[in-house]
């Protein structure tokens, strides 16, 4: 139905009866998912006649207008700013309260995919991607923003005090090892040797790969970078995407309209 749509729209713009800029022909517009849309970056290149992203964003939409808005200004919306911006590209983060003052200020900083996945599959390789990240970015953010994120790579402990627990535990262990995961299983004189003030466990694991950082350091570092990158940060609730069933134009904000090119959404749970 999209590609009749945009057929449709496409045959109107060519005969000048649209209402519209023209817009590219449906096959080579990539399949859109709700008010988040977009240009495949080959195709946007196409369409402008290459250059930077931002110069073929701005040759599309009229001057002025924000190149991407973000709808949350937590860890992952101030991340994406800061790389937006450092593609040259106007952002505008809106958040309704203090950036990174939500989710990310109450999170516990562990970066740890063996213990939060409960099993194999895309969900726990998106994790280990993340955590690989991490100490370069951490790295960045010293060097950007003169904050250290406590950044450690000391491992992370998993135990159980009970059989039940134990049972458990040593079965996610065989589906790790069986996904290429770094786990150990550790004997109790071990696990004291590690953290002395914990009650003999039945049964441990140790994942080498589990990483933790500050999560209220690594808020301030961020915030701090993007203000120093020229990412504008707007307090403000906002209340909807605002589109014309094409292109996604902007949003509506309790302070007013904020027209945009792209908009991303990353406003959590909230």
């Amino acid at each position: 139905r999209e590609a009749r749509g945009q057929k449709r729209a496409y045959d109107r713009e060519q005969s000048g009866h649209g209402q519209h800029e023209p817009v590219p022909p449906p096959h080579q517009v990539e399949p859109r998912v709700g008010a988040e849309a977009h240009y495949e970056e080959r195709t946007v290149a196409e369409s402008f006649g290459g250059g930077t992203l931002a110069a073929r964003i701005r040759a599309r939409y009229q001057p002025g207008v924000t190149d991407v808005v973000i709808v949350g200004g937590g860890l992952i919306g101030c991340a994406a700013a800061l790389r937006l911006a450092d593609r040259g590209l106007r952002v505008t983060v809106v958040d309704r309260g203090e950036p990174g003052r939500e989710a990310s200020w109450a999170a516990g900083g562990i970066l740890a995919p063996a213990v939060e996945a409960h099993g194999p599959g895309a969900f726990v390789e998106l994790m280990r991607a993340g955590v690989a990240r991490w100490r370069p970015f951490a790295a960045e953010l010293y060097e950007r923003a003169a904050i250290d994120v406590g950044y450690r790579d000391d491992g992370t402990l998993q135990l159980a005090f009970d059989d039940d627990e134990a049972a458990a535990l040593w079965a996610r262990a065989r589906w790790q090892r069986e996904a290429g995961l770094d786990v150990e299983t550790l004997a109790p004189a071990q696990v004291a040797r590690l953290e002395p003030a914990l009650a003999p466990p039945t049964a441990a694991l140790r994942y080498a790969s589990g990483h933790q950082i500050d999560t209220r350091a690594a808020v301030r570092a961020v915030v701090a970078a993007c203000e120093r990158a020229g990412v504008e940060l707007v307090r403000g609730e906002v209340r909807r995407v605002r589109h014309d069933r094409r292109r996604v134009l902007g949003v509506d904000t309790d302070g007013g309209p904020r027209d945009a090119a792209h908009v991303v959404v990353a406003a959590g749970a909230w």
